[in-house]
């Protein structure tokens, strides 16, 4: 998880623009699902007692939700607050001014001397749908001017940035799973960033769109714990968690996160600068918002624009003569 101010306020574009450059993105035929991944065992009250079952849980991709829940339609909104904390070396740099000055970077807070003094923040909206004929409808828009939308039937996928028209490609391989995680978050990474001070309640008993349900809340814990996977990510244990607080609800039977609430504020080392850190806050609200009959049926766009293609006279013009002119060897 990069944690700089700059880094952290354009992961989710890298993430967008990763996807974009694999629009040809599609879905198959309607999911159904031969042998899915077995479910989360949380039927007994204890299991959600453990942040591995529950981390787990919310790790699930939207193949294997879908596989369980059927029609449905998933919203969430995540936004993040990241403010730099001043160090020793922050009185160090000069000032800069501004305009063009010969001998200067052109990008001044780029380098060795940079250091970014304003908090940024970021809001990221997605919701993902999918209707009894297996069709998708999924979107994706952050507060900084960027966004994905996508439908998917059983050959194609359409797909458009925000305000542009849609484009249709043809579906291929495994595009449409990156695509859905465009769409799908359930906050398990924000989850497993604090993991290590997550202090879990007593389950409870609810009934969400009539599924059984636990609901268990979220606390911070008097002592760390070992970090979930923190073998690989060493920045994990550097992490100072100083506040968290939310919810998980969790189907019962199917082991499928219905609705997440998450509140959490912590402390971390700037990537590569051991002497500088930076506050994260961070909120994230996941909920299911329709399922079964309650699904809207989705509706492929009536206007869109077939992909670009570039023109290849060359090679059209040796396929051309290697049908007339025969071959000497």
């Amino acid at each position: 998880m990069a944690l700089s101010a700059q880094d952290m306020s354009l992961s989710v574009f890298r993430l967008l623009c990763t996807a974009l450059l694999a629009c040809q993105v599609g879905c198959r035929k309607a999911p159904t699902p031969a042998a899915p991944t077995p479910s989360v065992s949380i039927s007994a009250q204890n299991d959600l007692l453990r942040g591995d079952r529950l981390l787990k849980a919310l790790s699930l991709s939207h193949q294997e939700v879908a596989a369980r829940l059927g029609a449905h339609r998933i919203e969430s909104k995540t936004r993040f607050t990241i403010t730099p904390i001043p160090s020793p070396r922050a009185t160090q740099v000069q000032p800069v001014a501004p305009g063009f000055r010969l001998g200067q970077p052109a990008q001044p807070f780029a380098g060795e001397d940079a250091y970014e003094v304003a908090p940024v923040s970021l809001q990221e909206t997605r919701f993902i749908e999918l209707d009894g004929s297996g069709r998708i409808h999924l979107g994706n828009e952050t507060d900084h001017g960027a966004g994905i939308e996508a439908v998917t039937d059983e050959q194609h996928v359409f797909t458009k940035m925000r305000y542009q028209p849609f484009i249709r490609y043809r579906a291929e391989g495994s595009q449409v799973e990156r695509l859905r995680s465009i769409g799908f978050d359930t906050g398990a990474s924000l989850l497993e960033t604090v993991s290590h001070r997550v202090k879990l309640g007593t389950p409870s008993s609810v009934d969400v769109k009539g599924r059984p349900s636990w609901n268990v809340a979220l606390q911070l814990a008097d002592q760390a714990s070992v970090p979930i996977h923190a073998q690989g990510s060493a920045w994990r244990g550097a992490v100072s968690v100083e506040s968290i607080e939310g919810s998980a609800t969790v189907d019962r039977e199917q082991g499928v996160p219905l609705a997440v609430e998450l509140t959490v504020r912590f402390v971390a080392p700037r990537p590569g600068v051991p002497d500088e850190r930076v506050q994260v806050e961070a909120t994230h609200v996941m909920q299911v918002v329709a399922l079964g009959s309650e699904a809207v049926k989705v509706t492929v766009p009536s206007e869109f624009s077939e992909p670009p293609t570039r023109p290849r006279p060359w090679l059209d013009r040796q396929e051309l003569l290697g049908g007339l002119v025969p071959s000497f060897r």
